[in-house]
């Protein structure tokens, strides 16, 4: 009864980037200002099969979603901290079919994220930092801590200059 997914261009990204235009958003060769109706939108890798995931992404155009928030991006990509190939691609994937039905994504980047001892975190904060498995967790510290920050921008850096082999982005 209820299908919005003619009202969601695809794929994403075919109006170019994003700008302000005064107090609305528009993309800069679109005709109007857009608005963004959107969900945290994890991919929970591992957990569904590519077919679920596509009948997953299609759910949610035909609600009218089109911008998801990856949630916390860190648990997503990584393991014990560093960018996991197979996460990786199934994310890549995931990000591929999301613009496919017109659906852009954003990450959340200023969640806590685990460290371990090869992080180069001071050895004396690093003991006082709370265990998680054989790690430790930044949570409540990662925005205050020049250190934690330093450390948390390796990921998003990465994957800022990562080409995603299904979009070419």
């Amino acid at each position: 009864v209820i299908d919005m997914s003619a009202l969601i261009p695809a794929p994403a990204g075919q109006f170019g980037f994003l700008k302000a235009n005064g107090d609305k958003l528009q993309f800069e060769k679109a005709k109007t200002p857009v608005k963004f109706w959107g969900v945290g939108g994890n991919a929970d890798l591992g957990k569904m099969s590519r077919e679920q995931m596509t009948q997953r992404a299609k759910y949610l155009r035909k609600f009218g979603v089109n911008v998801v928030r990856q949630h916390p991006l860190f648990g997503e990509v990584t393991t014990n901290g560093r960018i996991d190939a197979k996460k990786m691609d199934d994310y890549d994937w995931w990000f591929a079919e999301l613009k496919r039905q017109g659906i852009y994504s954003a990450w959340s980047v200023f969640y806590h994220f685990t460290i371990g001892p090869e992080d180069g975190y001071p050895d004396e904060l690093y003991s006082e930092l709370p265990k998680q498995g054989n790690r430790r967790d930044t949570y409540g510290l990662q925005t205050v801590s020049p250190q934690l920050w330093e450390i948390r921008n390796k990921v998003p850096a990465s994957l800022l200059s990562h080409k995603n082999p299904y979009t070419g982005v």
